[in-house]
């Protein structure tokens, strides 16, 4: 099954070190995402359940992600296992059509747009470390194509553009 895990679309999150909330945007131009553990069999798993090998449901055929137009896609494969029938009915039936990305930042640049909007963190160094089948995705544009169809540690990461400083926070391994 072909999949869109990214468009770059604008998500309203909140920033945890100063208590305001921001709009992240994952950048997916040149040289911006680290695409190796995608392109080497990252986990499909469900609805970003990282703790438990049961909640893996595929993978991603290695080297088929791309980034193009706009779009991050990859092919998955799915299990073809008893734990996951249910699943993959449900995916070749079309009721299971979005996904989400789990990914690392390791640098944000930070535009302040001044006119009382939101400020933007936009993601210019991240990784994605897996693809979910989720029922409501952050990016709306994330999703299946070819049919109808955790937290642990913390890593640092560079925030470029705040106010009269740059510094590094510690920030969780993995974004949903």
């Amino acid at each position: 099954v072909e999949v869109v895990w990214s468009t770059g679309a604008a998500v309203t999150r909140f920033a945890w070190w100063d208590g305001e909330y921001y709009d992240e945007t994952l950048s997916l131009e040149d040289g911006h995402v680290r695409l190796e553990r995608m392109n080497s069999g990252a986990p499909l798993l469900n609805s970003h359940s990282s703790y438990d090998l049961r909640s893996i449901v595929g993978s991603v055929v290695p080297g088929s992600t791309a980034i193009k137009d706009g779009q991050a896609t990859a092919r998955v494969r799915l299990a073809a296992t008893d734990d996951c029938a249910d699943i993959v009915a449900k995916v070749k039936d079309g009721h299971i059509r979005n996904v989400s990305v789990g990914y690392i930042v390791h640098e944000y640049t930070v535009r302040e747009p001044g006119d009382g909007k939101r400020k933007e963190m936009r993601a210019t160094d991240w990784e994605p470390i897996e693809v979910s089948l989720v029922a409501i995705p952050a990016d709306a544009g994330a999703q299946l194509r070819s049919r109808s169809a955790g937290r642990g540690g913390l890593t640092p990461c560079v925030i470029r553009g705040l106010p009269g400083e740059e510094r590094t926070v510690e920030m969780p391994k993995d974004n949903e």
